[in-house]
């Protein structure tokens, strides 16, 4: 954490440092340290909380994840309407968990966060940090968006066709590879893409934005996964599976050591499930693999390893180690011969890490090592299947419908708010949108 630390008389700003030997961040010129003590209290954040001052008023809690809290917020912007009543902007303020604030290496992690967010704000497909604060805890200010991915599809599933075009899904895919692409640039692995953490933005043109960069890291120079992921034998080692079956049958252990994984099962790498965080799992290409499975969920409807009948959780990431994905084919239908957006798909979820580095079509080598490979092979995709990244998709009116929903809602709890000064509650209670902003 921050400290302050006399010297000499005076005070200067000295920033400890991580088991690391890192500093945490260089504070910006004038900020204020962070000291949180031990046994330290933090006071309970709710519905009518001013932040930093009155700079914020926490309207309620959205969401919570493994790294902190999300909350709606609202920003006072000093305009008033033609009654005298104030009116402010709706924000997303996400704070790091108090247990969290005083451990070195969480803390160390969410600055990382931060720092990375700002430094993305300007691309469109990333949500944009547009401000931070201190009091009463430490947390990121975001812009506010109310509809994930992962439930706008959903609701496009249960319409008349059930079915999402390819055209949205290249769209989709060429959006989140291009937010994937400025990210992996800067040195950061996001660690925890899945269409809660993707942003539907805009209907026409459609527009995504790529949240949550939680449990992103720094890309570290790790070794190579020494051993195949398959079951069978290594070096005249038994098969991986007796192994673990004997280990568990000493230790009397039902589930193997998983131990310190982080992230949502079904978008981990098979690697990174059987060796965890040492295999080098979270990389730039772990981040591929956990598009292509949200690319096999958008259009299969199920995830490549839902047809595996786990008993759980642990079964299921056991199974998803030693068992191959199901071929998209078998939901598209399309049995004979399939699509190029359906082999590439098929190629970056590949059991072997290898083989997910190029795709075979028709005699060429498309290489998929990178964001910025994908990102052009979907837009091959594109060219060769006819329609446009922007096509207007036949869900188009009934998206924008439910947008006119929720900007009426917000209109009609804007309407009902009393005129107040800075830090009195906010008035009707807002309907809860979802809690899957945080992670």
């Amino acid at each position: 954490m921050l400290a302050h630390h006399g010297r000499e008389g005076g005070e200067r700003l000295r920033i400890r440092r991580t088991e690391y030997g890192e500093p945490l961040r260089t504070p910006e010129p004038g900020e204020r340290p962070i000291r949180v003590e031990k046994d330290q209290e933090f006071p309970p954040i709710k519905e009518g909380t001013e932040i930093d001052g009155g700079r914020y008023i926490i309207a309620e809690k959205i969401g919570e994840g493994g790294m902190g809290t999300v909350y709606l917020a609202e920003r006072p912007n000093g305009l008033f309407d033609e009654r005298g009543r104030e009116l402010s902007d709706t924000v997303a303020i996400k704070f790091m968990r108090p247990e969290y604030l005083r451990n070195k290496t969480m803390v160390r992690s969410f600055e990382r966060e931060l720092g990375a967010l700002k430094a993305f704000r300007d691309h469109p497909n990333i949500v944009k940090v547009t401000d931070e604060v201190q009091e009463p805890a430490r947390g990121i200010v975001m812009e506010y968006m109310p509809g994930d991915l992962k439930h706008f599809v959903t609701e496009q599933w249960e319409k008349e066709s059930g079915k999402i075009d390819e055209s949205f899904v290249c769209t989709v895919g060429r959006q989140i590879s291009s937010a994937l692409e400025t990210i992996h640039a800067g040195g950061i692995v996001h660690g925890d893409l899945k269409p809660e953490n993707v942003f539907v933005k805009t209907a026409y043109p459609v527009g995504v934005g790529v949240a949550d960069a939680g449990l992103a890291g720094i890309i570290e120079k790790v070794r190579e996964v020494e051993r195949p992921v398959f079951a069978r034998d290594i070096k005249g080692e038994a098969p991986l599976h007796e192994k673990w079956r004997r280990e568990n049958e000493e230790e009397k252990k039902d589930s193997p050591p998983f131990e310190g994984l982080t992230g949502a099962p079904e978008y981990l790498t098979p690697e990174y499930l059987h060796y965890g965080a040492k295999s080098g799992g979270r990389t730039e290409r772990a981040d591929l693999y956990a598009l292509g499975t949200l690319l096999y969920w958008m259009l299969a409807k199920a995830g490549p390893y839902a047809h595996m009948q786990a008993k759980g959780r642990l079964d299921y990431m056991k199974k998803k180690i030693f068992e191959e994905p199901l071929s998209i084919n078998m939901y598209t239908g399309h049995e004979e011969e399939r699509t190029l957006i359906e082999a590439m798909i098929m190629t970056l979820i590949a059991k072997n890490p290898e083989a997910r580095e190029t795709l075979e079509w028709k005699g060429e080598h498309i290489p998929l090592k990178t964001a910025s490979d994908v990102k052009r092979a979907i837009e091959r995709v594109v060219e060769e299947g006819g329609f446009p990244v922007t096509d207007e998709f036949r869900f188009k009116k009934e998206f924008r419908a439910a947008e006119s929903r929720t900007r009426k809602k917000e209109r009609e709890r804007m309407a009902g708010k009393k005129n107040r000064r800075i830090g009195q509650p906010i008035g009707p209670e807002i309907e809860t949108v979802s809690d899957d902003l945080a992670a």
